[in-house]
């Protein structure tokens, strides 16, 4: 999924709201896309994060 590129939120800083709103839904849904988002002339690429643990799996690392 593309963001607005820097240069656009820049031009239109409205736009910065509605990005980090579809970054911060997309990360509470634990929604699996990938996103990018144009820097100049390179791409900044964002992978979704890991599945949540389960408790279980919680209280074994915490037991290390």
């Amino acid at each position: 999924m593309e963001l607005a590129s820097y240069t656009d939120i820049l031009a239109e800083p409205k736009r910065f709201l509605d990005t980090e709103l579809t970054i911060d839904r997309l990360a509470r849904q634990n929604d699996q896309r990938i996103v990018w988002q144009r820097q100049g002339s390179h791409w900044l690429v964002q992978h979704p994060p890991a599945a949540p643990l389960a408790t279980s799996e919680l209280d074994a690392i915490h037991a290390l």
